[in-house]
C-alpha cells in the first residue's frame, strides 16, 4: 500500500492538532488539548518515539500517546504541506514559518531551545 509510513498532522475544526501514523493500520493518534485557531502563532513540535507519539504547543508537553509503536517514515512517499494525497478537498489556508524534519526524536530540551530562539 502507497501510505504505510506515512505521518499526518491536521488541523481539526475545533482549532486542535492531531498527530498520526499509519502503517497498515493507524498505529497511533494524539491530539493537542489546546485549539491553536486563536489568531497568534504558535511553535508545534511533534515527536515520534518508540512507542507512540508526543505534541509540543509553545515549547511545553501538551499532550502524548503511548498506544500504538514506532512507524518509519516511508522512505518513498512524497512529502505535502497544506493537503492530503488521499482528500483533495482538504487544505490547510493558514501560515506556517520554519518547517523542519529531524532525522530524530528531539529531547523537551531541545524543543524548548527552539521555542525560546523563535518566541
Amino acid at each position: 500500500m502507497i501510505f504505510i509510513g506515512e505521518y499526518i498532522v491536521e488541523l481539526k475544526n475545533n482549532g486542535k492538532i492531531r498527530f498520526w501514523t499509519y502503517d497498515g493500520g493507524y498505529k497511533w493518534t494524539v491530539t493537542s488539548s489546546s485549539a491553536v485557531n486563536d489568531g497568534s502563532w504558535h511553535h508545534l513540535a511533534l515527536v515520534q518515539k518508540n512507542n507512540g507519539g508526543q505534541i509540543y504547543l509553545d515549547g511545553s508537553l501538551d499532550q502524548t500517546d503511548n498506544s500504538g509503536g514506532k512507524v518509519n517514515l516511508g522512505l518513498t512517499l512524497k512529502t505535502y504541506m497544506g493537503g492530503d494525497l488521499r482528500d483533495y478537498y482538504r487544505y490547510y489556508s493558514g501560515k506556517v514559518d520554519d518547517f523542519r524534519i529531524y532525522s530524530r526524536a528531539l529531547s523537551a530540551s531541545e524543543i524548548q531551545t527552539l521555542y525560546a530562539i523563535i518566541d
